[in-house]
């Protein structure tokens, strides 16, 4: 097994020696959870009447998942923005559902890959909307 020689840390300024598969010493080292922007969802759900909201849309729908997906397990446990914070939802009741897990998680994987290739902005509702 061959061994990798130390290199310079990679913040232009420093001259520190770092291990190999490093590439920055303990004084510029990154915690990307504290250097990256927040996602839009992350915005939306800091609001600090989420946890009132939530428990409001839940008790309103019953505790019943309104998307019914082929997953779904019935009771609903997340709260779901119909049309995504991602794509200028917001937090008002009309734009939010209960969900139980396994439906929850499908739409948003969804809606995240359509966003991705490009075909994640709504035109109104989103299709996996239940209007009971």
């Amino acid at each position: 097994m061959t061994r990798r020689a130390p290199k310079l840390c990679a913040h232009p300024l420093c001259g520190e020696i770092v291990p190999a598969g490093q590439m920055h010493c303990a004084a510029h080292k990154r915690e990307p959870w504290k250097t990256a922007r927040p996602t839009a969802s992350a915005v939306a759900a800091n609001d600090p009447n989420w946890p009132t909201i939530r428990r409001r849309i839940l008790e309103r729908d019953g505790h019943r998942c309104r998307l019914r997906g082929p997953r779904c397990v019935g009771v609903a446990t997340h709260v779901d923005h119909i049309i995504e914070a991602a794509d200028g939802g917001d937090n008002s009741d009309g734009n939010l559902q209960s969900a139980c897990e396994p439906c929850h998680r499908s739409k948003t994987g969804r809606d995240a890959r359509a966003r991705q290739l490009g075909t994640g902005k709504h035109a109104g509702r989103s299709k996996w909307y239940c209007a009971d």
